[in-house]
């Protein structure tokens, strides 16, 4: 399920209703000295379209509109998100009735973790409020809405504790969202160790990397008797490869069983496609369960290796490449 954490979308009904009812008022941010049709001009976004205006804040970077185009949605007249401009509204986290419903209403409801029969998590969690304005959005925020330092400080202070809250109350559901792999200090998805050079297939896990920093991450990081790494849940992403490229999914395959802990995934990672990729044949073999972490061959071999219950997983970091062998 897709939810924003940030940005009001009022295409979606249960946001709109709240933003066109004037009780709701104090959720969302709103345009500095607003006055009506008047002010359309006086901001770096417009505040009207064709025939509406609204006085809180509002851009349409990622917006439907009359004759959009396939990305952000089209219509072949104004399009139709309520009372108020279809636009990239901005929720207030410092209103405590708002954030109830953020949590208990628009988070967790009967579409997400309330679902029956079977719960339904979240799974990405949109955007962000940072100290120069919402993530994703018009880079004149401050200047539009009026905002202080001081204001920034407590947007960014209320929306850190909202989300807090957030990721108690989904745990405490048994629920999980995208956001709890652990990403450390804003570095994108939490993945696996670098240790395979650049190629096509990867994403976060790969680099300019030489035998020495990869022996040196596996050595002191992962391959040790109780790998840090482990204690949070990690993403193994790779690129979907080329039609007839099998290797790209082994390599990637043998980097996820010698490292992975005991919650991680392995997945494609493609924002620009949702083509059917062939899928690794080795992302349906059974490994069994592994019977400890990786640990090198000998002192300074740089070669690692890791026992499954139905193979043997090794890593060469000379040759930057693995191996896994059935049993």
């Amino acid at each position: 399920v897709y939810r924003n954490t940030i940005k009001a979308l009022n295409w979606f009904t249960s946001v709109r209703e709240k933003l066109d009812d004037p009780a709701y008022a104090g959720w969302f941010v709103r345009f500095a000295n607003y006055s009506g049709p008047e002010s359309n001009r006086s901001y770096h976004v417009p505040a009207c379209t064709f025939e509406k205006c609204s006085g809180f804040y509002h851009d349409q970077e990622q917006t439907p509109e009359m004759g959009g185009g396939l990305h952000n949605g089209g219509c072949k007249e104004e399009c139709d998100c309520g009372d108020a401009p279809c636009g990239e509204y901005i929720f207030d986290h410092r209103n405590a009735s708002f954030a109830e419903w953020f949590i208990n209403e628009w988070m967790i409801s009967n579409e997400t973790l309330l679902h029956q029969p079977q719960l339904i998590s979240l799974g990405y969690l949109d955007d962000y409020m940072t100290l120069h304005g919402p993530s994703e959005e018009d880079g004149h925020f401050i200047a539009d809405t009026g905002s202080t330092t001081a204001d920034m400080q407590e947007h960014v202070a209320a929306y850190l504790a909202n989300m807090r809250r957030l990721e108690q109350a989904l745990v405490d559901h048994g629920g999980f969202w995208q956001g709890l792999v652990d990403h450390g200090e804003g570095k994108g998805m939490g993945t696996g160790p670098q240790i395979r050079p650049v190629t096509r297939d990867c994403y976060h896990d790969c680099g300019n990397v030489t035998p020495e920093q990869c022996a040196s991450t596996l050595r002191d990081e992962w391959c040790v008797p109780d790998p840090g790494p482990w204690a949070s849940a990690t993403s193994y992403l790779m690129r979907p490869p080329a039609v007839g490229d099998t290797e790209s999914g082994t390599q990637a395959t043998a980097q996820f069983l010698l490292t992975r802990g005991p919650f991680a995934w392995i997945g494609f990672f493609d924002w620009q496609s949702l083509a059917n990729w062939p899928r690794p044949v080795e992302w349906d073999t059974d490994y069994g369960v592994p019977s400890g972490p990786c640990a090198e061959t000998a002192p300074g071999t740089g070669v690692f290796r890791r026992s499954w219950s139905n193979a043997t997983v090794t890593w060469d970091c000379h040759a930057a490449k693995g191996e896994i062998t059935m049993k």
